[in-house]
């Protein structure tokens, strides 16, 4: 695809989502990179399709030779940073925890508008498909979430819960809407078909076949073009070729880490 409206850089947690959404409108023409291998419908590796994370011990899903420091007096270790078809969301552990509110509303206090607790709820109850909620109040969303029934607990689970509550631990039914201190059942991000991806959840079969949507992965970035101060497209590289991207709008979403490399 040439000139897109939007070049979004990395389809992970968030990338997978933008491109999903910004595609929605026939009229908008979307590029998405990936620096991984593809994970399409159909196709899903059966580790990150498994509800244990064994695709966390698939090295060809991470970004290789990374290493970090906690200070400039500790030495550099090993360092995680997921490089496949829905990023972290491909490779993590299921848990599908909502951030605790003060968090969000300490960043709205600090100037980051849009961004309390109260205007990141509602975006989280519309994406959200759990099915322990009363779904008759809410529309469900495209990310499924369930929780590991009673009856399935194992014996040191309830023995935890015990004694958990013998010392005034309430439990608690659903952390997410109710954050709190307490014992609660985790809420995992899975549902029958296995792991609940942001690749899976939202760069469908249907979203695919959207003729304004575009997704090459293993294509990595190599540079960024500029007008000014302002990014206008993107230096690839992909099958041992470079080319050049110009862009309305380039998006990064490469991870907390590949987005501030």
């Amino acid at each position: 695809m040439d000139h897109p409206d939007f070049l979004i850089i990395g389809a992970g947690s968030a990338g997978a989502v933008m491109a999903s959404r910004l595609s929605e409108d026939p009229s908008t023409r979307v590029l998405v990179l990936e620096a991984g291998r593809d994970t399409p419908p159909g196709a899903i590796p059966p580790d990150i399709a498994d509800t244990f994370p064994s695709s966390s011990l698939n090295a060809s899903y991470f970004w290789p030779g990374l290493q970090a420091a906690r200070s400039t007096s500790t030495p550099a270790r090993p360092y995680v940073q997921a490089r496949v078809m829905g990023g972290g969301s491909s490779v993590m552990g299921l848990w599908a925890l909502r951030g605790m509110p003060s968090d969000y509303d300490s960043w709205a206090a600090a100037g980051a508008e849009g961004w309390s607790w109260s205007d990141v709820l509602p975006v989280f109850r519309r994406l959200e498909n759990d099915a322990d909620r009363d779904q008759t109040q809410t529309t469900a969303g495209p990310y499924p979430i369930l929780r590991l029934p009673r009856e399935e607990w194992q014996g040191f689970v309830l023995a935890v819960e015990r004694e958990a509550s013998r010392r005034g631990l309430r439990f608690i039914d659903d952390m997410n809407e109710t954050p709190a201190d307490g014992f609660f059942a985790m809420p995992l991000s899975q549902d029958a078909e296995g792991r609940a991806s942001s690749a899976r959840c939202y760069l469908t079969r249907a979203v695919r076949r959207r003729s304004n949507l575009a997704i090459l992965a293993e294509t990595t970035v190599t540079n960024f073009r500029f007008d000014g101060l302002r990014a206008c497209g993107a230096t690839i590289r992909r099958g041992g070729k470079t080319n050049e991207i110009a862009a309305r709008e380039v998006i990064v979403c490469s991870g907390h880490s590949m987005s501030a490399h």
